[in-house]
């Protein structure tokens, strides 16, 4: 179970409307976040919506452009290596050395990172304890699986305890057991540093994450906190016949309409009595006939659909 990150500090990171402008593509624009110890946030958005670029900025790896990323108060990029080093960051391609074994790699990256010769062991043997690596521990980098070299990269991010950590994509190329037991490292590192992820599994972000970023076109367009329980938002209603969409569109707090097939549709609602109240009122006159009628609260996979539908593809980040 998450911590109640409140109990553990107010603001420990501060992304303040971060931007980064690409030469051929739109980049990202005024993402701006305010996460405590304990807190896990998901970044979501489609290929090319901006979350790598985003995680690249939180990471220290790309400077932005306009704003500022803050940890405890110190500018990321112009404070020093003291507070870099209070951050972990797993790219989405695993920074792994092929010719090191899993050890002597992981020794190197707590040592880049000042860990102290003392705790140096311990550090290391953690990390590859953590990350399940132990049976592989002295065996090269490049002899690995994806899998398992996947695990080396989120070890090397982990290996110096680090406050504030950065994880893009950190269960790609695991198998359903190493992904279970990745979700329960996170929630466990979770209780002591605060976490940014990016996932393109639904499931995974609400598995883990408190807070969740929605970002398209390179544009926050949706915080959230996933604990809080969510007013209903969504009316499904199953016909006999449907009407067409376009209708069911002019009813009273509605602000989209999808097609579940079957004919049955989702009303997205700003007020589901009020809609439901509607929706009753043009059965009666229309002479519609219903047999399913449901209000409730949103889910993620809900919010996700409704903001990127109608959207063409962009190009990979």
């Amino acid at each position: 179970m998450r911590p109640n990150a409140d109990v553990l500090g107010d603001d420990f990171i501060r992304v303040e409307h971060i931007a980064y402008a690409h030469s051929n593509q739109s980049g990202v624009d005024g993402v701006d976040l305010r996460l405590n110890r304990g807190d896990v946030l998901g970044l979501l958005g489609r290929n090319g919506a901006g979350k790598t670029t985003t995680l690249k900025m939180l990471a220290g790896v790309l400077r932005p452009q306009r704003g500022r990323v803050l940890i405890d108060g110190r500018d990321l990029y112009t404070a020093g290596s003291n507070t870099r080093g209070r951050l972990g960051y797993l790219p989405d391609k695993p920074p792994v050395h092929a010719i090191m074994t899993v050890t002597a790699y992981l020794r190197f990256c707590a040592e880049l990172r000042n860990t102290s010769s003392a705790a140096l062991n311990q550090h290391v043997d953690e990390a590859i304890g953590r990350c399940g690596l132990e049976g592989v521990s002295n065996r090269r980098i490049g002899k690995l699986s994806k899998g398992q070299q996947q695990r080396v990269g989120l070890a090397q991010a982990i290996v110096h305890r680090p406050e504030f950590i950065v994880l893009d994509e950190p269960t790609v190329g695991l198998d359903p057991l190493q992904i279970l037991s990745t979700r329960t490292l996170i929630s466990e590192l979770s209780t002591s540093s605060c976490i940014v992820i990016s996932s393109h599994q639904l499931a995974e972000v609400q598995a883990v994450c408190n807070k969740v970023q929605i970002i398209d076109a390179g544009k926050p367009v949706l915080f959230r906190h996933l604990d809080e329980p969510t007013a209903a938002t969504v009316v499904r209603v199953g016909f006999d016949h449907a009407p067409s969409l376009s209708i069911l569109e002019t009813l009273s707090a509605v602000s989209g309409v999808r097609s579940l097939g079957d004919n049955r549709v989702q009303l997205q609602t700003g007020d589901s009595n009020t809609t439901t109240a509607a929706l009753l009122s043009a059965c009666r006159e229309h002479g519609w006939t219903v047999n399913e009628l449901d209000s409730r609260g949103d889910d993620l996979e809900d919010v996700f659909i409704s903001i990127v539908a109608g959207h063409d593809e962009r190009p990979p980040e």
